[in-house]
């Protein structure tokens, strides 16, 4: 009887350790496709299910923090609280930012499990918020989702068809017609930001994807100069050349950004102007991204 005992916990070892080899070797495949809107200042926003609500967060691959909260929400109940952290954003400037532990968050039909959650300050929305056409939000963020939480799953960034799609294989989005066959391929640097080499009219340039970035920003210096005004009365310059990956994607808008100089890994952000007329999907477990124009999809 206890050698019977012994060889079934010795058969049922073996069995979860292969079962466990099996998932790590061959992890689960996904594939969810996300509605995105967008606020007046081409923001993109999905929605979030936390803590039995919903509402609409940015998506915000330039932020390095998972999960970001408005102060409302954030006090609305109480949670686990964490040591807080210091924030800085693009020109240096310092913010102090509580913390919390957030049980479980859903995107989709994807949960994630506990996510460390931020409180996003007002005087840190105002000093990073830049609106196209002031007073004619629709949609207005309860917060901000971020690199960390979204780099978990392979992405899809499909804005020209309002959509963010979750899914391990490229190859189906390309066979079910829901991505374009000719892409570029792009070998990420993964920092502190998803960072491309751009090849501009003003030299090679190392550019963070940024999702809640309106515009493509340069840093400010004597290097080039901003000569002409949009539509709104900002500065710019006018690139003829824009490459990523070998491929040209044609003339592109620069603007001028002050950014702080402890900021070395970047020389600017590749912004919402340009991901809005453009593909990219983002491989984080190969670390590859891979960028084509917009097209007409399923």
């Amino acid at each position: 009887m206890k050698r019977s005992i012994k060889n079934f916990i010795g058969v049922s070892g073996c069995v979860a350790f292969a079962a466990l080899f099996f998932f790590l070797l061959y992890p689960p495949s996904y594939d969810t496709s996300v509605p995105v809107v967008f606020n007046s200042a081409n923001i993109p926003l999905i929605k979030v299910d936390i803590e039995g609500g919903s509402d609409f967060f940015s998506l915000d691959l330039g932020s390095r923090f998972p999960l970001s909260i408005g102060e409302k929400l954030f006090h609305a109940k109480k949670r686990d609280t964490l040591k807080p952290q210091i924030l800085k954003d693009l020109k240096g400037r310092v913010y102090h930012a509580p913390r919390c532990l957030i049980p479980e968050i859903k995107i989709g039909n994807l949960i994630f499990k506990k996510v460390i959650a931020h409180e996003e300050q007002e005087k840190f929305k105002k000093n990073t918020s830049q609106l196209l056409q002031p007073g004619t939000a629709t949609y207005r963020a309860g917060g901000r989702i971020g690199r960390p939480l979204l780099e978990q799953r392979n992405l899809f960034l499909d804005f020209s068809h309002n959509r963010l799609i979750f899914c391990d294989n490229l190859t189906k989005l390309i066979e079910t017609n829901r991505c374009p066959k000719e892409l570029s391929k792009v070998f990420l640097k993964l920092g502190r930001g998803i960072i491309f080499e751009v090849e501009t009219d003003f030299g090679n340039k190392n550019l963070g994807l940024d999702t809640g970035c309106t515009l493509t920003y340069l840093r400010e210096d004597l290097s080039w100069q901003a000569k002409e005004k949009d539509e709104y009365g900002l500065s710019f310059s006018l690139s003829s050349k824009f490459k990523i990956g070998g491929k040209e994607f044609g003339s592109h808008r620069l603007y001028p950004y002050e950014i702080t100089p402890e900021l070395t890994e970047i020389d600017g952000c590749l912004g919402m102007d340009f991901l809005k007329n453009h593909v990219v999907y983002l491989d984080f477990s190969k670390k590859i991204a891979y960028i084509g124009k917009s097209f007409t999809a399923n």
